[in-house]
């Protein structure tokens, strides 16, 4: 496939996932009343943010092998940085990592905690979509020409249908993608500690913060005195 065709097709793809999910999360949030002024700002943040997030991870953790403006090959993140310092701000490259994308969400979600929820199914759609676009332009293929795209654009189909919580989205896709990076041959973004992958490291701070705030939250409610009904 030419360069162009995949590069539009990445990019169209990416297009149709944003606007998809920015859908299905207004829809939802005007389900509940929400006033359209309101969703449409908290929207554009998430979506801004999402952008920002996923390309500045981009860099950070896929620096090495970078071409630099002088044609040099880049070795590290200090490299790039030095030689191209606006590289995560330049949309029209392609490099778009997800974790990134939903750490920028979140950030945003977080501050508004009445939209929470509704970026649930907003986010398994549009990395549904995503990850066709993956696919079809060839990139993130796992080991032995493995079709983790189509495997994850699947799953989160199902995700889709079957979660109203970001929380039961969270776990389920955190679980989901610790086991698909060992398929996905994903060294480029940095193989750390116990030989695991950045993004399964990700993965399991998630789940790692899920479980303490279900336990915090536990711990408070034993602790929350008891009505004693007189007899």
């Amino acid at each position: 496939m030419g360069l162009i065709v995949a590069l539009t097709i990445y990019f169209l793809m990416t297009f149709i996932a944003y606007f998809t999910g920015s859908c299905v999360f207004a829809y939802a949030a005007y389900k509940d009343h929400r006033p359209m002024f309101a969703i449409a700002k908290v929207l554009l943040l998430i979506v801004v943010c999402s952008i920002l997030g996923s390309k500045i991870f981009h860099v950070l953790f896929e620096a090495p092998g970078h071409i630099a403006p002088d044609g040099t090959l880049i070795r590290s993140l200090w490299e790039l940085m030095q030689a191209d310092p606006w590289h995560a701000f330049r949309l029209n490259d392609p490099g778009y990592v997800f974790y990134g994308g939903l750490v920028g969400a979140l950030f945003v979600a977080l501050a508004y905690p009445g939209y929470v929820n509704y970026t649930a199914k907003a986010l398994a759609l549009g990395l549904s979509i995503g990850r066709l676009g993956c696919f079809w332009t060839g990139c993130c293929y796992g080991l032995a020409e493995i079709p983790v795209q189509l495997m994850e654009s699947g799953f989160m189909l199902w995700l889709f249908f079957k979660i109203d919580r970001l929380d039961d989205l969270l776990i389920r896709y955190s679980l989901w993608r610790f086991g698909v990076e060992f398929l996905r041959a994903d060294e480029s973004r940095g193989i750390w500690a116990l030989g695991l992958s950045t993004s399964q490291w990700i993965s399991l701070g998630i789940l790692g913060v899920l479980a303490g705030r279900a336990l915090t939250s536990a711990f408070k409610s034993s602790q929350m005195p008891q009505t004693r009904i007189q007899t």
